[in-house]
This record gives structure tokens, C-alpha cells and sequence, in this order.
């Protein structure tokens, strides 16, 4: 814990795995999150991206009142680098939302002015200037309330939010640069060049973001962000000074990098689908022991309820016989003692006695009827069709040519998306088994009578592949 507090990064589980095995089955919930917090943050700095997050998600399970907002918010934004680092800007921006509301009471400050620039820089990432720009604003309008000075990361971020502005001013531009490398003066912190680059190229100034350029240093091999504004600034640069070959290889690493990204999104996104569907199947499962428990619950009850009224009602019978036997027994007394009773009026009473006393003679037993339990709940929808609507949607993206001449045969966004799949190189029995249907041949003849004549005689993944290479190629022209 002090390690992670001091930013000293550990990579190596010997010193949390003991804790992690007592924690285990020991202690309580704060504790276990803790150690499952911790190891998810080795892991994490391993890039071991897949285990932290499986850690992280167990951690989440045991966040109750025990836990301090402190550690919630720090989990959340643990959560949300890890999909930062997938690709998945969605599910990065909900984990920051959820972040930013536990923070804006906590001690120390850091934690919502980090989450208010986090959830800016992923707006601005995601295209969404607006509201970029007015987390700024809050941000600015919460740090004046509480008499807190503008942190350095906010001219940052303020300085970023005007490059993508394609309305800001040149003096604005170049005003918003200077007070950024100030800060960073004022900081001791390093000046990020290629920002400053991109605000002298802005601006006109060529010469001097030329210079500002050469000062940059490669982004970090796992920001491919990072990299791709790198590479496409490069390439801006070039074009308008001239060196169009430089200028055409700084784009042809630009659009490695983005296609790097986009398959990277692609895979996530079938990944995310596929956890969310195994989910689902555990959330039937659990909503199925629920039930069954309920029922089991209720029959228990509803033997236990009539238990108790029939005991009732034999307590009742039982004093009422008594009081019958009782009250027949001494009336059957007075009359042989007084010697009037004929033999005949006498068997007459003794045969009511004996029918007073017939209930403890025979004791039937009871079977109490029981309600027939519900047949199972249906299984839930598999989710097929969500799943290729968002493999067509990704593929339209990057190969806008390919989708449009699906589509223009009256190829529906699942038949797309199947076609996309074929195109990745995925088998008609991998996808059977990958989308759990057994219609895929039925599809497949669906797409071969909207496509028609241009099919006949071929395989269609082999057509597909041969439409996929000649829409690349009018791509590129």
C-alpha cells in the first residue's frame, strides 16, 4: 500500500501473495478487497491487463460500507485505465463517472480534480467537445468554491481541449501554449513538445513547430493514441513543408497504428459481448437457485402453517369429545344407578358413548395437499443478433466501400455482420459454435439469394473475400 501511494510501481506478487492467501478465508471484507485491490494493481503494472481486471471485478464484489470512498474511487479508475488501455473508451467513461461521484467529499482533493481531467480527456477523446469543455468549467467553478488553486493538469488539459477546437483563435491557441509552458516551468514538469508543435503548426508557425517537433520524443509503445497523433502530425508536417515521401511514411504508420486500434476495438468488443453473455447465463442460473429456494421456502412454510391449524383443529376436536364423553358418561351413570333405565334406553346411550368416543378409536392420518412448482424459466435470448450488428458497425467504420456494397444488395445488419466474419477469417462452424445458433446456413442462404447471379458457382467466402480485396483497393484509389 505504501509502495502504490508513492507511485513506486511493483510488478512482482511476493510481497501482497501472502496476504492475498490469508485474506482468503480469513478477516473481513474490507481486508479481502483490499488484498484483491492490491494484487489486481500488480498485475496491472505488470500488463497483465486481463488478471487485473478479473481482480478488480472480484474486489468490486466486496465493496460494502466498510470501504472507504477513497478505495471505491480508486478502484474505479483503476478499472477505467485497464479499459483505456483495451480500447473500450465506453466502459472507461462509466468506470470514471462512478469514480468522480464517490470523490468530491473525500480529504484529499487529488481524487476529484484526477477524475474530473480523466473524464475530460475521455470526452474529448471520444469526439465529445461540449462536454469536454464543461467539466473543465465545473472543475474550475469547485476548486474556486473551496479557495483551490488550478492544478497543473488543468492548463493541460484546458491547453489539449483548444487543439481540438477548430473554432479557437490563433491568439488564443498561442496564449493557452505559453501558460501551459509556464506551468510546466513553474513545475518542474517536462513540456510535452508535440502539443506545443501542434499549437505552432496551428498557428502558422512552421519553422518553429518544425523545432518544437524535434524535441519530441517516441510516445510509450503501449499509447497507440499517443502514437497515432504522433505519426499524423509528423505527416502534416511534411506535406506542408514538402517531403512528400516522408509525408506518405509517417501516413502509412499512422494507418498501421489506427488499424492496430480498430482490430484491437473489434476483438474487445467480442469479448465484452461474450462476458456479458456468460453473464447473463449466470444471472439465469442464480435467478433459478433463487426461485427454487423461494419455492422451497414457501412449501416449508405452507407445511408448517397447516401442521400448526390441523394440530388446531385435533386440539379442538379432542376437547369437544371430551367434554361429550364426559357429559354422556355421567348421564349413562345416573340412569343405571337410579335402577329406571331400561335395557334397550340403556344400550341406546351406550351406543352414543361409543360414538362420542369413536374419534380416539381411529386415528386417520393427513396428507396435506402441496402446490405443483412453476416448469423452468425460459433460457434467456443469446444475443446473436446484437452481436453481428456490432461486428457489421465496426467493419463499416473501417471499410466504408465493403459495407456500402453489401448493402446495397439488401443485406439486413446481422447478414452484414456475418459477412464481416467470414471476411476475418472465421469458419461457418467457428461461428456456430461462437454465436450459439445453428442457423448459419440459413443465413448464408438468405445472403445468396439477395446477392443473386454474381454468387453462383462460388463459395461465399471466397466471393466475399475477392468483393473484401477489390473494395480495398477502390479504398485506397
Amino acid at each position: 500500500m505504501a509502495l502504490d501511494k508513492n507511485y513506486i510501481d511493483i510488478a512482482s506478487d511476493s510481497l501482497i501473495a501472502p496476504a492475498v492467501n490469508y485474506y482468503s478465508s480469513h478477516g473481513d471484507n474490507y481486508h479481502r478487497f483490499l488484498t484483491l485491490y492490491y494484487q489486481g494493481r500488480v498485475f496491472e503494472n505488470a500488463s497483465k491487463y486481463k488478471e487485473a481486471i478479473d481482480l478488480y471485478l472480484e474486489a468490486e464484489k466486496l465493496m460494502d460500507k466498510t470501504v472507504p470512498n477513497e478505495y471505491k474511487s480508486r478502484l474505479y479508475n483503476s478499472k477505467a485505465r485497464i479499459y483505456y488501455y483495451q480500447f473500450a473508451l465506453d466502459k472507461a467513461l462509466d468506470e470514471i463517472i462512478k469514480s468522480k461521484a464517490v470523490s468530491p467529499y473525500l480529504a484529499n482533493p487529488g481524487f476529484y480534480i484526477r477524475n474530473a481531467l480523466d473524464l475530460a480527456s475521455l470526452y474529448r477523446r471520444k469526439g465529445e467537445k461540449q462536454k469536454a469543455n464543461q467539466e473543465l468549467i465545473e472543475l474550475e467553478q469547485w476548486l474556486s468554491a473551496r479557495n483551490l488553486q488550478l492544478p497543473f493538469d488543468y492548463y493541460e488539459s484546458r491547453f489539449r481541449a483548444a487543439l481540438t477546437d477548430t473554432a479557437e483563435t490563433k491568439e488564443s491557441l498561442l496564449k493557452k501554449c505559453q501558460e501551459y509552458q509556464s506551468k510546466c516551468d513553474s513545475t518542474r514538469t517536462p513540456i510535452n513538445y508535440l502539443l506545443v508543435s501542434k499549437a505552432l503548426y496551428r498557428a502558422g508557425l512552421l519553422e518553429e513547430a518544425e523545432r518544437a517537433f524535434a524535441l519530441c520524443g517516441l510516445p510509450a509503445d503501449n499509447d497507440d493514441f499517443a502514437k497515432a497523433d504522433y505519426y499524423f502530425h509528423l505527416s502534416c508536417l511534411k506535406q506542408t513543408k514538402g517531403d512528400y515521401e516522408q509525408a506518405l511514411k509517417a501516413e502509412r504508420t499512422y494507418q498501421n497504428i489506427i488499424e492496430t486500434i480498430n482490430l484491437s476495438v473489434f476483438n474487445n468488443d467480442i469479448r465484452f459481448l461474450e462476458e456479458r453473455y456468460q453473464n447473463a447465463i449466470q444471472a439465469e442460473k442464480n435467478l433459478r437457485k433463487r426461485i427454487w429456494l423461494s419455492i422451497a421456502i414457501a412449501l416449508l412454510l405452507l407445511g408448517l402453517v397447516t401442521l400448526v391449524v390441523l394440530f388446531l383443529k385435533r386440539e379442538q376436536k379432542y376437547k369437544a369429545a371430551v367434554s361429550d364423553a364426559r357429559a354422556e358418561y355421567g348421564f349413562i351413570k345416573t340412569l343405571v344407578e337410579g335402577g329406571g333405565a331400561e335395557t334397550n334406553s340403556l344400550r341406546e346411550k351406550l351406543s352414543v358413548r361409543m360414538n362420542a368416543l369413536r374419534p380416539y378409536l381411529y386415528n386417520d392420518k393427513y396428507y396435506p395437499s402441496l402446490f405443483s412448482p412453476r416448469k423452468d424459466i425460459e433460457h434467456i435470448n443469446e444475443a446473436r443478433k446484437e452481436l453481428l450488428k456490432s461486428v457489421g458497425m465496426i467493419y463499416a467504420l473501417s471499410y466504408p466501400v465493403f459495407t456500402e456494397k453489401l448493402v446495397g444488395y439488401g443485406l439486413s445488419a446481422e447478414e452484414v455482420g456475418l459477412c464481416a466474419l467470414y471476411v476475418a477469417g472465421y469458419s461457418s462452424k467457428e461461428m456456430n459454435d461462437f454465436l450459439h445458433t445453428g442457423s448459419i446456413l440459413h443465413i448464408n442462404g438468405n445472403i445468396r439469394k439477395k446477392i443473386g447471379s454474381p454468387v453462383e458457382g462460388l463459395k461465399l467466402h471466397t466471393w466475399l473475400n475477392q468483393l473484401f480485396q477489390d473494395s480495398s483497393a477502390v479504398g485506397k484509389k
